[in-house]
């Protein structure tokens, strides 16, 4: 569910390359037909997108992390919503 949201949070062309590659098993170059692009621009939308996903699960691990070290001293952690920059 984490990752689903993340790729939510993604560029839409970004979300739609994610979505063919991952969920429908289309290869790059299936994709860049179908999204009206050259196969080199479907991978560095796909790299540009695994880089975006990368960055936000690796804030979140933070902010989880971050969140157990602040309840232990009863702090409150930053919100997971404000993940996407």
């Amino acid at each position: 569910q984490l990752l689903q949201q993340c790729v939510n949070w993604l560029p839409k062309t970004e979300q739609t390359v994610i979505r063919l590659y991952y969920y429908q098993g289309m290869t790059l170059k299936q994709i860049a037909k179908e999204i009206g692009r050259s196969e080199s621009r479907a991978h560095q939308l796909h790299s540009q997108a695994i880089a975006r996903l990368t960055g936000f699960l690796t804030r979140q691990r933070g902010l989880f992390l971050d969140g157990d070290a602040a309840q232990s001293e009863g702090r409150t952690a930053m919100s997971p919503a404000a993940l996407p920059a």
